[in-house]
């Protein structure tokens, strides 16, 4: 019986000694929180708390600690200023490389862990969802890429089976304004190949997303412009003049798309005309004259001979 009481009464010191009672009330003070408890990477949160003076004096310098996923200078984070009251409240900003996961915070005074700690969970970051054309200025009858991404979860989002369906004006996508279906991968992806009619108007279009019959409220714009005028380029042309009795050609560039001879008959002026027929009675003058000539000998040489008989 004394063995039994003695036991117990080891027991009730050991508890006592264990017991929140008997602790350091500075210690038991202490605290630290982080707001908010879960957040994204890349967001920031703001970590908070108190860590006595009784206990750290304010002179020591506190720091936060954690993984160095959380805090990449080896586990060490900012330092925590602390006021008169030992109070502290810090803000960080999550690294985007941090992978998703939970964190536990804690605080370092003096170079020594103060021994309380806060959870921070670390989720993805949410995926916007986004529509764009390429290019984005076409004139009709331009083939055209629109892609972009309607996300399964977040604040805006739409589950990969629903049917997802472009949207425009009706002389983008006539006859009214809805465009082709597109599908889209386990995250969200859409990508599809379109023609501009070749009778679509210039100006600008908006294109957005349906899904599941709704808006997804996302818009690209795309600029059509007038096609651009037909123009035909004849190729110049040479027009060979020849003139008939002249010997002489004469090439020269013209835009005339044909070639043509022009033939000119040959022909005397009245001038020449006068001196050719001159010419013509001087010959028959000359002609006569020595014929008359030639007479008047043959005669003188008949007398001779019958004067000598």
């Amino acid at each position: 019986m004394a063995l039994v009481t003695g036991s117990l009464a080891l027991l009730i010191t050991a508890f006592a000694q264990f017991s929140p009672a008997s602790a350091d009330p500075a210690q038991a003070s202490a605290n630290i929180a982080v707001s908010p408890s879960s957040a994204p990477q890349g967001a920031t949160v703001t970590i908070s708390g108190t860590v006595p003076v009784a206990s750290c004096s304010q002179s020591d310098p506190t720091q936060l600690t954690s993984t160095g996923f959380l805090f990449p200078a080896g586990g060490f984070g900012p330092q925590a200023p602390r006021a008169a009251d030992g109070s502290f409240s810090v803000t960080y900003q999550i690294p985007g490389s941090t992978p998703v996961g939970s964190y536990v915070l804690g605080i370092n005074c003096g170079g020594n862990p103060v021994g309380i700690s806060a959870t921070l969970q670390v989720t993805a970051t949410p995926v916007s969802a986004a529509i764009r054309v390429s290019p984005t200025a076409a004139q009709p009858g331009t083939n055209l890429v629109i892609s972009g991404i309607v996300p399964p979860t977040g604040p805006v989002s739409c589950g990969v089976a629903q049917a997802t369906q472009l949207l425009s004006n009706q002389a983008l996508f006539p006859p009214n304004g809805v465009g082709p279906q597109v599908s889209r991968d386990t995250s969200g992806n859409f990508n599809t190949d379109y023609t501009v009619p070749s009778n679509a108007e210039p100006g600008i279009y908006t294109i957005g997303v349906l899904c599941a019959g709704n808006d997804v409220g996302i818009t690209a714009t795309l600029t059509v412009a007038q096609s651009a005028p037909t123009t035909t380029t004849v190729a110049p042309s040479t027009t060979t003049t020849t003139v008939v009795g002249s010997g002489t050609s004469i090439a020269s560039p013209t835009t005339a798309p044909t070639v043509s001879t022009i033939t000119t008959a040959p022909h005397d002026s009245p001038k020449k005309s006068k001196s050719h027929n001159l010419a013509i009675w001087l010959v028959v003058v000359a002609v006569l004259l020595v014929v008359g000539a030639g007479l008047a000998v043959i005669l003188v040489g008949r007398r001779g001979a019958r004067s000598g008989k």
